[in-house]
């Protein structure tokens, strides 16, 4: 898991390709209360490993599906109080299938 709210500096960081390619190898990341948007999601693209994401409380929008969708190993996914609809979250299902979507856990395959 990475989470670092200690770094004044992470903010600056947070978009840099070079800091998620340094991250590959994680399996869970929470991103919450981050100052991400789509593009910031775009760069995870490549993290073979990644399990769990959490992004709640973010920019992020429908939008950023379209880089979830890349990442096949992905099984959770928080994107509470962000700008994700359930039409955005029904868009991943029919990608990933088993991805556990929050808060929109109901909706079907």
């Amino acid at each position: 898991m990475y989470s670092n709210h200690q770094s004044p500096g992470f903010k600056q960081r947070l978009g840099s390709k070079c800091l998620f390619r340094r991250m590959s190898q994680l399996g869970v990341l929470w991103l919450l209360d981050k100052e991400v948007g789509d593009g910031g999601i775009e760069q995870l693209q490549g993290m073979a490993k990644l399990r769990e994401l959490d992004i709640s409380r973010t920019q992020v929008t429908n939008d950023c599906m379209q880089y979830l969708m890349e990442i096949p190993t992905l099984e959770i996914l928080n994107v509470t109080d962000t700008a994700v609809t359930p039409e955005g979250a029904v868009t991943l299902k029919e990608t990933l299938s088993a991805v556990h979507i929050a808060p929109y856990s109901k909706i079907a395959n």
